[in-house]
Formats: C-alpha cells, structure tokens, sequence
C-alpha cells in the first residue's frame, strides 16, 4: 500500500551532487556566469605563501546564489553549506566559516562593483538587454543604524566643546599629581577615559567636517556618519538603478545619500552608457518626475542629442495634459536668444535682471503695461506681473508637449512596468529591507553584489521562458506538419498521441 522507507538504504556509488539538482536550476547560471567572470583583481591579494585559501569564484558564486534567494547574513550561508545541496554543489563540498565569508566580503566591496559590470555585459552579449528602452528610478533602504543616534548642529557642536573641556581638565590635573604611588594608579584609569574621550572627540569632528560640508544636511547619525535621514525610513540610503525595458535587467546601479532623486538623472545615464558601451547609439530614456529640472534637461538636450527622453516635470506629473490658464507662466512668449518676453495678449516685458539659478541663466522680467491692462485681474494681484524665465524653459515646454503624446503616455506606462517590479523583488520577494554594512564604500559594493544576483535570477527566468516558447513553438510546427500530412499511419497517431 506505501512505499518503504529505508533510510539507512547504501548505495553501491556515491551519489553525484548534480543528479540531485535539476537541470534548469539556477545554480547552473551563476557557475556559467562566474566562469566568465574575470576576478584577477581579487586574486592578486593573495599570498602563495600558507595554508591554500579558497578559490575567489567559488566564494562569488556563493554570495550570488544567497542573494538570489534572499539570505544574506554570513552565519546563514555557513549552515547552508553543511546541508543545502545547491550551495554544497557550488562551493565544491568546501565549507568555509562565517568568518571567512565576512573577511571575503569585507576586502572586495569595490570588486563587488567590477563583478556587477561584467555580469551586465554578460547578459548584453547573451541579447537580454537590448538597451533600446531604459527606466531609471530611486528607493529608499534602511540604513544599519539607529534613529536615536541622530544629533543636529547645534547638539554636535555643544558636544564637542564638552569633549575638549573634559580632556583639557584631565590632562592638566594629570601634572599637578605629586604622589608617584597615586599617579599611576590614576594614570591607568585616566589613561582609559582619555582614549575613550579621544576617539569620541574625532567622531565628532568626522560629523562637524560632513554637516559643514553640506548646507542642506541638518542632522546626522553617529553609528553612520555617511548615510541620510530619508522619507518614511528614517536614517538610509538612496539606491539608484536603470533597467532595461525588454527583460528587466539591471544595467546600471548606485547608492547615494542624498534624498533627491534630482542630481542621479545623469550619473545614472552616464553609467549605463559606460558598463553597456552605447555611448552615442540612440536610446530611450525614461525616469518620473523627481529627476526633473532644467539643468537635467539642458545638459541632456546639448550634450546627449541622440537619446529619446521622458521626464516629466512636476507640473504635468501633478496636472497631466490638462488646459492651462490663460495667463500661466507656460503661455508666455519667451525667446531666450533675444531675450524678450511677450505676455498672452501681446504686450512686452521690461527685462529687468540676469542671474544664475542651479546652474541656469535666469532672466526676470516685469510688465510695463499692467496697470492699465483690463485683464489685469486674471493675471496678477500685484501692481505689476513678474517672471522669472530660464534658458531651459523652451525645453521644458517642449518636454510637457512631448509627455501628452501617445508616446510620452505610454513610456510613463513602460516605466512602472519596468523598473518597479524590480524595487518590488528587491525588497518585497528577497526581503532587502535593511543595509548589513556601514559607509557609503561598503553599501555601495553590497548593493552591486544584491543586483548582480538579482540580474542572474532574472536572466534564468528569461531562458525558461525561452526554452518554454521554443518548446510550444516546436510542438505546435508538430502540429501543423500532422493536420497537413495525409499520409500518416495510424501507428504513427498513436505514437504523436
């Protein structure tokens, strides 16, 4: 009625670790790919001297493979080593400890990077990132530090005075000690608060020096001096990534404290084009409203003529394609080469200042017929109507034109499409909710570590599907050849039954 159960059944052959692994398993990717991977500059660190240490793809591997399945801490590796037979079958039955794991990791976080580039152009040359379509976005991930470990200016300047006040009262108490016997007693405890004070004094200048630095950085957190305090998380990090819009592939990500989103537009599209080595070839860029601003789209527009952008700007994010009022800024004839201004009823502006703003010349001008205008309380409360216009603006005008298209609609469309499931199955599916690592070095080289395993999983749920579809394809020429053959046995229906 049951199957027996034997489970001190021997075998006559030791088992072979890939018969217990299915054919199409991930493991079977992530060897192919680090058996292209070039980890030369990892290897060079080591010594030939001593005991043999393992080998730099095996230990890649693993931590591709425990990223792919959202295990990320080091002690949890170590015991899937002993009894997980994908990650035994990767590792070679080699088990190396918690502690070389860490050490790994912690030696090679810009390696890290270098791995997530190759692995990019290792899904470009196998055609799963044409790169005809790419979608940028941010999101905010937890740093490994404690909000109450948050200090404002004023908080850290008080604190270091304090610091200073309270070695300065050690130090010169220290040479008014006359009893030798007492002095070094008292020198060993005062020894102990001294290095303590001293190493608290230099932390606190590291977060003076960062928040001087940066005008718009209030606060700080002392566990993590590099991150930021972000929208909804508290202390974190902002992740930057392009993916490509045929396969959602990673080809290019980043980490950086800053909260905005609207400095990352053209690093991100710098760095796409430096890891797929497309600069020049016509592409499409697609980002949401945060990466918005004339200075992105100027430098955009001049330096980088053959992309196909779409950035909405705030205003069309917030009041789509929707009619405008008569005398809104957008409807003012603004020619930045003569610089006039026309209002909606033709009346000239005076020009009345040039300056720089962001980056961008900005002119203002002011009515001169206002006062005397009927439609004057349509268009302004005050005396006179003033405006700032930048040489951006044409530009900014024409992106709005661009975005009520058919087209600009569905590249915004093409964009949640694209690159949120992947935030989706970064932090919802794998759990990647919370940095490890502390510095912007350190997150920088884990989060190149986290894509460059999700862009193999990813790639190994392309060649499923592609394998599926050849398969359907297959059966269904089958088909076809059966319905139009006439001559077809009937041993020969049996056997394609």
């Amino acid at each position: 009625m049951f199957k027996p159960v034997e489970r001190n059944q021997k075998c006559i052959l030791p088992p072979v670790l890939s018969d217990l692994i299915p054919d199409d398993d991930l493991v079977y990717i992530i060897i192919d790919a680090i058996d292209t991977i070039d980890t030369t500059s990892i290897e060079c660190k080591y010594d030939t001297l001593g005991q043999k240490s393992y080998h730099p793809k095996m230990m890649i591997g693993i931590f591709f493979y425990a990223y792919s399945q959202g295990v990320f801490s080091s002690r949890k590796i170590e015991k899937l080593l002993r009894y997980d037979v994908r990650f035994m079958y990767l590792a070679g039955m080699h088990r190396p400890s918690f502690n070389r794991l860490c050490e790994f990791k912690r030696n090679n976080y810009e390696q890290f990077q270098d791995c997530f580039l190759q692995i990019v152009r290792f899904c470009t040359e196998m055609g799963f990132a044409p790169l005809a379509s790419i979608s940028i976005d941010g999101s905010k991930i937890a740093a490994s530090a404690s909000d109450k470990q948050i200090r404002d200016r004023q908080a850290v300047t008080e604190e270091l005075k304090e610091i200073k006040d309270q070695i300065k009262s050690i130090l010169d108490h220290a040479q008014d000690i006359d009893d030798a016997e007492d002095a070094s007693e008292l020198a060993d405890l005062n020894n102990y608060h001294l290095q303590q004070l001293e190493s608290r004094k230099q932390r606190l200048e590291e977060a003076n020096a960062i928040l001087e630095a940066n005008e718009n950085q209030k606060r700080i957190n002392f566990t993590d001096l590099e991150c930021r305090e972000q929208k909804y998380i508290g202390s974190g990090y902002n992740v930057q990534i392009a993916v490509d819009s045929k396969h959602q592939i990673i080809v290019a990500a980043d980490v950086v404290s800053d909260p905005s989103d609207n400095q990352q537009l053209l690093p991100m599209v710098e760095q796409t084009e430096r890891n797929t080595d497309t600069e020049g070839l016509t592409k499409k860029i697609i980002a949401d409203s945060g990466y918005a601003s004339g200075h992105n789209y100027q430098r955009l527009y001049q330096e980088r003529p053959y992309l196909d952008v779409y950035v909405p700007t705030k205003d069309f994010a917030h009041q789509g394609d929707r009619t405008k009022p008569l005398f809104d800024k957008s409807n003012f004839d603004f020619d930045a080469v003569g610089e006039t201004c026309i209002c909606p009823l033709g009346h000239s502006m005076r020009l009345m200042k040039r300056e720089m703003r962001h980056g961008i010349m900005t002119l203002r001008f002011k009515g001169q017929v206002c006062p005397s205008c009927p439609a004057k309380f349509l268009c302004t409360v005050s005396n006179y109507r003033q405006l700032r216009m930048s040489v951006a603006d044409p530009i900014i005008a024409g992106m709005n034109r661009k975005m009520a298209t058919p087209a600009g609609k569905q590249a915004l469309k093409e964009r949640r499409q694209t690159v949120e499931p992947v935030f989706g199955q970064i932090k919802n599916n794998l759990g990647f909710n919370q940095f490890l690592h502390r510095g912007i070095r350190k997150v920088k080289g884990e989060f190149a570590l986290l894509c460059s395993a999700v862009n193999l999983k990813r790639l190994h749920y392309c060649l499923s599907i592609k394998s599926m579809a050849e398969a359907l394809c297959r059966a269904s020429a089958n088909m076809i050849d059966f319905l139009l053959n006439p001559r077809i046995s009937e041993n020969s229906v049996k056997n394609y039954a």
